[in-house]
Order: C-alpha cells, then sequence, then structure tokens
C-alpha cells in the first residue's frame, strides 16, 4: 500500500464498514473500520488480478485510512483476493507505484484503438448488488448484435462503461453499437439504476429520462434550472425530453 504518513489518528469510536464487492460471480467482502476518515490520512491503490495492460481482467482498490490502519486493511482485502481465486496480487509503496497501477485504468480507452479505430462509450449506473447481472447483460448484447466489447467499471459505485469498439466507416457495425447501447441502458433502468452515473444526458440521452423520471419529475428539475437560467440559453435543447409529456416545462 502506499505510504503517504499524515498526523497520529485522533481517538475516535471505530465505525464499522463493510465492502462487499462480486464482479462476474466473484465475491469480496471484509469488514473495516473508520472507512471515512480522510483528513491527513494514506491512499492505497490495490491491484487484484495481473499487471496493468495485460489484457486480463484488473480490480484496482484505492483505500484510505490512517498509518496504523492500512497493513490490516490492506492484509484483509488480499486475505478476501486470494480465498476467491485472484491470480496475482500487487500493492503500491511509493508514488510511482501507485502511478503505474493507475496507468491500467487510465489508459484503457486509448487502448481500445488497437482493436478498432472507433469505438462508443456508454454510461450507465446500477445498485452495486446488481452489478454482476449488469455485466452479463452487457456481455449478452454484444454477442447478440457481434460487437467487440470492454468493460470498464467503477466497483464501488455501480457505473459501468462499456466500451463498444467498431469501425465507423461500416453502416452495420454503426448501427450494431447504437442497438446495443440502447439494450444496455435499458438492462440499467430495469436493475433499478439510471441512464448516466457521471457523464451527463446532453442530447443523445434526453428522451431516456423519462423512462426513469415522471413528467412531475422532470417539471420540478425544469423550474430549478430556470433559476439560474430563465431564458435557456445554456445548452438550449439539452438534457430535458423534448414532446409532449414535457410541455410545462417549455
Amino acid at each position: 500500500a502506499t505510504r503517504e504518513v499524515g498526523p497520529t489518528k485522533p481517538p475516535t469510536a471505530p465505525l464499522p464498514y463493510e465492502l462487499k464487492i462480486e464482479l462476474k460471480g466473484v465475491k469480496f467482502t471484509a469488514t473495516y473500520r473508520d472507512p471515512l476518515a480522510h483528513g491527513g490520512c494514506e491512499k492505497d491503490p490495490l491491484l487484484i488480478s495481473d499487471p496493468p495492460n495485460t489484457g486480463k481482467p484488473d480490480l484496482l482498490i484505492e483505500d484510505a485510512g490512517f498509518e496504523e490502519d492500512m497493513n490490516a486493511r490492506e492484509s484483509a482485502i488480499e486475505a478476501i483476493a486470494r480465498e476467491h481465486g485472484s491470480l496475482s496480487w500487487r500493492t503500491a509503496r511509493t508514488k510511482p507505484e501507485r502511478d503505474l497501477l493507475w496507468a491500467g485504468r487510465k489508459g484503457a480507452a486509448s487502448s481500445m484503438g488497437q482493436i478498432a479505430p472507433n469505438y462508443y462509450t456508454q454510461d450507465v449506473c446500477v445498485p452495486r448488488s446488481k452489478l454482476p447481472q449488469a455485466l452479463r447483460f452487457v456481455d449478452e448484447a454484444a454477442r447478440e448484435h457481434a460487437v467487440t466489447v470492454g468493460n470498464i467499471v467503477h466497483a464501488g459505485d455501480g457505473n459501468l462503461h462499456p466500451l463498444l469498439v467498431y469501425d465507423k466507416g461500416d453502416p452495420r457495425q454503426c448501427a450494431a453499437v447504437v442497438e446495443t447501447g440502447n439494450v444496455i441502458l435499458q438492462a440499467a433502468i430495469d436493475l433499478g439504476g439510471t441512464v448516466s452515473g457521471e457523464h451527463g444526458i446532453g442530447y443523445e440521452k434526453r428522451d431516456a429520462l423519462t423512462r426513469v423520471y415522471s413528467a412531475d419529475d422532470l417539471a420540478t428539475m425544469g423550474r430549478v434550472r430556470d433559476v439560474f437560467d430563465p431564458t435557456r440559453r445554456l445548452n438550449p435543447d439539452k438534457i430535458f425530453p423534448s414532446g409532449a409529456s414535457c410541455a410545462e416545462m417549455r
């Protein structure tokens, strides 16, 4: 674990925290103490599986806490990983080592260019308990439409970024990627999730909001926007759906 030593931990009552992760049917579970103590703390990216850029699945975990807690927490996470069949385990103890682990994540999208000239990123979010099901839906949709997919997932908050690779010069591939993205979006909604975890709505997903929110919900959001942008000059026609269901917002 990367050691960025902060001040001595103040005496506080321990706060129980249980981490449960299940990816592709593999479960990781542990109980920690003081998980939210971020002031003057360490940050530990932990990698389960192989080193970055090997083409095999990686699980990157960044933990935070005071120095005296980190050894026990790191050992607990490693034990869980090994119990459930991790192929290898690496811990970053210096900044260069930490940067190396993060390089695999940060370079994931650009590396898709080695497979195809273009990629389309979905951005949906599901409850963490539904993450394995969501990944299975992604795989099934990609196979059904003959699309190659690489998954980037924020496992801690259920945010999925399936990278659907294609050649935009091929109309069949373009249509297949769009349809695969639509299937993934609807699957996330059906699992109790939503259409965007962090990238936003814009033009592309604005009409999908009616699948998640009622007309009253959207009207309320529109009135909040009007407080800051009453003339609708900022990002016109973005975010909110067009059509009769939201006429009260126009």
